[in-house]
């Protein structure tokens, strides 16, 4: 287990905590990378924010329609 204490400190009108490099370099996590927080059993769980699928069209039209889109 990989293991840091860190304050809480102020950032701008907010509060927070920084992460260590360490820990950002393992996880790949960059700058813009978008985590979700949990509160779970006291304590705050972050983790990689799963990307947003795209919207499968429902009929048959519109999944022809968006093929002669990209076909054109």
């Amino acid at each position: 287990m990989v293991k840091a204490t860190k304050k809480i400190v102020k950032m701008g009108n907010s509060l927070g905590i920084t992460i260590p490099a360490a820990f950002l370099h393992k996880l790949n996590l960059l700058q813009g990378t978008s985590v979700d927080l949990e509160l779970l059993e006291g304590k705050i769980l972050i983790t990689r924010s799963l990307p947003d699928e795209p919207a499968l069209p429902l009929s048959e039209s519109a999944v022809l329609d968006l093929l002669e889109k990209r076909t054109s």
